[in-house]
């Protein structure tokens, strides 16, 4: 199998590309278990429900499997806002961050397609047929009537900042960083701040998590929805964690961070 994988155009595609690839596959992986346990949990499938913060924990698992999957090759970034804030605090390459951030939105989107085919029977039940927001809510977030965009950006703000912070912080070897239990780590820490703060927003924290299903939904016939919907929320899930992950990034770089940039590179 590798000898074929490894031949001709195909394997110059893939040598030359790994990273984006990478991502593309860590992506896949981790929000196929979002969208898989949120749409579980919403339409009530096997007994599922979302008591018992039954979501917390798919998210975290999710994205623990989506780092084993590509960290030792692309770095595990797996989220636009994560690039971004690399970039910026990091050293990262600016070269590879348009090319990171697409690998990941198509991921997203993959993911979708993989769960509207998997729960194609139960989505077309859910809503009898017709695709509105209701539907739409089982793919990505939407906001409700009472919570105003400001509040909503400030959580998404916030929340990332953490996770970021969390990331510089386990990957930091000079701070007793986890380096090698990085994924498991990561993976409880997205489930802790899904437990403490993710009730707002459903803490999206990933602009190519929200973004990829929405593009998703729009091709499938969900038309405006996903744009209109929850008061034009689509923008948050995108400026708020990119900026909350530059903020956690040079929070962490300012009080705690104990190894030189050039260590990250």
């Amino acid at each position: 199998m590798q000898r074929f994988l490894n031949a001709g155009a195909l394997g110059n595609l893939r040598s030359s590309n790994r990273e984006y690839i990478a991502e593309f596959f860590g992506t896949f992986v981790f929000v196929s278990f979002i969208i898989g346990v949120v749409q579980q949990c919403k339409m009530e499938i096997g007994g599922y429900s979302a008591v018992g913060n039954t979501i917390c924990w798919g998210v975290g698992f999710g994205f623990m499997l989506g780092l084993y999957m590509c960290a030792g090759i692309s770095g595990g970034h797996i989220n636009p806002a994560i690039t971004l804030t690399m970039a910026v605090n990091r050293g990262f390459p600016w070269r590879k961050v348009p090319w990171y951030m697409l690998a990941q939105i198509l991921g997203a989107f993959c993911s979708a397609l993989l769960n509207y085919t998997y729960f194609h029977a139960q989505i077309v039940k859910f809503e009898n047929g017709h695709r509105g927001i209701e539907s739409a809510g089982l793919f990505a977030a939407f906001l409700p009537e009472y919570m105003s965009i400001g509040s909503a950006f400030y959580a998404e703000l916030v929340n990332t900042a953490f996770f970021a912070a969390s990331i510089f912080a386990i990957t930091d070897k000079l701070n007793a960083g986890a380096t090698h239990y990085a994924p498991l780590a990561l993976g409880m820490m997205i489930t802790g701040i899904g437990l403490s703060f993710g009730s707002l927003t459903g803490y999206s924290m990933n602009p190519a998590r929200d973004m990829g299903p929405r593009i998703f939904m729009s091709i499938a016939g969900w038309g405006d929805v996903p744009w209109v919907g929850g008061q034009h929320f689509f923008w948050v899930p995108w400026i708020g964690p990119a900026v909350g992950a530059v903020v956690g990034g040079f929070l962490y770089e300012f009080f705690a961070c104990s190894t030189p940039k050039k260590m990250f590179k």
